[in-house]
């Protein structure tokens, strides 16, 4: 619902949901008791999702989701439309735009960009923007990273968006925050992450821990540090065979820094090459600072286990 949130701020209302992860459609319909919520998209054709929202014969002003993004994360195997994952974002479409709404609007990685379909690199991305042309929409699309605009995490992404009036122009909204590629220092500075966590309790109950080695490891790393800035003893123990491979690594055992955004939140915070460690304290992030990072109300209940929770 975090999409669906910002866009009930812009003044749109909500009325369907689908959500395939049996913890996070609990968790919207904790929050959201009576909003209709359906499960596996490929169960779903436009008649279904209409009579279960009630719309009748009213018109869809937008149609929003963000489809799995893991077969086309850098991070992950990149297999694409090959993954059934990869395969839910064509069946979004292809609902969609059966769905006749006025816009249609979803994101990904940008990984999504260079993503392979017959051999071909971008051929997926290409194969998404032709069906949304063959079904009368013209599209958008543009690289957006959220600590552009006011958010206390650099998250970049691909924006679709597609319009059904054939006159229609769209432009993504202009940078609101100094990203230090403008030149311009009248806009105010990218919010951090101190302004989203600052005051929050040092030793939360929602909060995954460290084993024993890595708390001694991730005591050795100064905020905004990795493990280039562990003492050599520390760094050879810590990172293993990963001290000898290629890449630049900056993401193992990282320690945030309170004056800068925060990083993209990953599923868990504790992975080895993802983790992200709360400036101060020896321990992961909590669920509750993620929350504030993302943008979610405190009050907003998030259900499942902890790792559950995380994802």
């Amino acid at each position: 619902m975090g999409l669906d949130l910002g866009l009930e701020l812009a003044g749109f209302r909500t009325v369907v949901a689908c959500e395939h992860d049996p913890w996070a459609a609990k968790t919207i319909r904790s929050n959201r008791p009576l909003l209709p919520v359906l499960g596996d998209i490929f169960g779903l054709d436009a008649g279904k999702v209409r009579a279960v929202a009630n719309l009748g014969q009213n018109r869809i002003s937008l149609v929003a989701g963000g489809p799995p993004c893991q077969s086309f994360s850098f991070a992950g195997k990149r297999k694409g439309v090959d993954d059934v994952r990869g395969v839910a974002m064509l069946k979004y479409v292809e609902l969609a735009t059966s769905l006749e709404p006025e816009a249609i609007l979803f994101e990904n990685v940008v990984g999504f960009l260079h993503a392979k379909l017959d051999g071909s690199v971008g051929g997926v991305q290409r194969h998404i923007e032709g069906m949304l042309r063959v079904a009368g929409y013209q599209v958008f699309m543009s690289v957006l990273d959220s600590s552009w605009y006011g958010v206390p995490q650099c998250r970049k992404r691909v924006f679709v968006v597609a319009l059904r009036d054939p006159n229609a122009r769209y432009w993504f909204p202009f940078v609101t925050h100094d990203n230090g590629m403008l030149g311009n220092d009248t806009l105010p500075r990218l919010a951090t992450l101190r302004d989203a966590i600052w005051g929050m309790p040092s030793s939360p109950s929602d909060c995954v821990k460290y084993s024993l080695a890595r708390a001694r490891f991730m005591a050795a790393v100064p905020p905004g540090g990795n493990w280039r800035n562990m003492p050599m003893d520390i760094m050879k123990s810590a990172m293993g065979g990963a001290l000898q491979s290629g890449g630049g690594r900056t993401g193992f055992f990282r320690r945030l820094s309170w004056d800068k955004p925060c990083p993209t939140l990953v599923c868990s915070p504790t992975a080895k090459a993802t983790g992200l460690c709360h400036p101060d304290h020896v321990r992961p992030l909590s669920v509750g600072e993620y929350k504030r990072i993302q943008q979610f109300p405190d009050d907003w209940v998030v259900c499942g286990s902890l790792a559950d929770q995380y994802r």
